[in-house]
């Protein structure tokens, strides 16, 4: 399913529980923090995909510059090559691989991106857990831990798992105690298990079981980005609006 779909059933799965069981079922009032922590569980088993809202923030260089840049590039091997080489045997050759570059280079700012994205994704996760060892913090060596694995992870495999989500419940129960911050694990726990289950929706299914190679899915899919799954997504989002008032 695409984000906005998974982001307000996160919101909807965290206020219908509050709303059924009681805000005592979360150990405290339910703020604005609490809905971003639910969003975040929403978002994060998608971190395993390059192309998500929350993976996108790896992207320090964007795709657009990248071939703004690689055009500029290729502009001054144009006229470095055509006042070099003129009238050599190898010119055609030059200005036939300089028009590659051009023809390739939507392609290769794509996958430039990709690449500066993961090398940000991997560094980021390695300088967590040096800050949590350095400074004596060490359950925020769990961030970059569970950062690796999103890295390395296969599309709906481990991130998509029951595994992961018991890792991501106890590492945010390590941080908040830590921290002496009010216990967030619940709520992120059930924004990912919203995320899990809605995805149980989609034709491909999901690795639920990792590392087992079986797939999960419901015998009825809904087509991502279809009609379908936009109606899903405006009746959640009044759901989510009619549930937040009545808290």
């Amino acid at each position: 399913m695409m984000g906005r779909t998974h982001a307000a059933f996160g919101v909807f799965t965290v206020l219908f529980t509050a709303t059924i069981i009681g805000l005592s079922f979360y150990d405290h009032e339910l703020n604005v923090v609490s809905i971003g922590v639910a969003l975040l569980g929403a978002l994060l088993p998608d971190m395993d995909m390059g192309g998500s809202s929350l993976s996108k923030g790896f992207g320090v260089v964007k795709a657009d510059l990248i071939e703004k840049i690689w055009f500029l590039l290729l502009g001054i091997l144009l006229v470095a090559g055509y006042l070099a080489f003129e009238n050599t045997p190898i010119f055609h050759g030059i200005l036939f691989m300089i028009f590659m570059g051009f023809v390739m280079s939507k392609s290769f700012a794509k996958k430039g991106f990709r690449t500066l994205r993961n090398i940000t994704h991997g560094l980021v996760a390695l300088l967590s857990i040096f800050a949590a060892y350095y400074y004596h913090h060490y359950p925020l060596a769990w961030v970059g831990f569970l950062l690796l694995l999103l890295l390395i992870s296969n599309h709906r495999g481990l991130s998509h798992s029951l595994l992961f989500l018991a890792l991501v419940i106890f590492a945010t129960h390590q941080i908040t105690t830590f921290y002496g911050y009010p216990n967030y694990s619940v709520i992120l726990g059930i924004g990912m298990g919203s995320h899990i289950f809605s995805d149980m929706f989609t034709k491909q299914g999901l690795r639920l079981f990792w590392p087992l190679d079986k797939k999960v899915r419901f015998p009825f899919y809904i087509k991502t980005g279809g009609k379908l799954e936009n109606f899903i997504f405006l009746l959640i989002s009044v759901l989510v609006i009619r549930l937040g008032l009545m808290l």
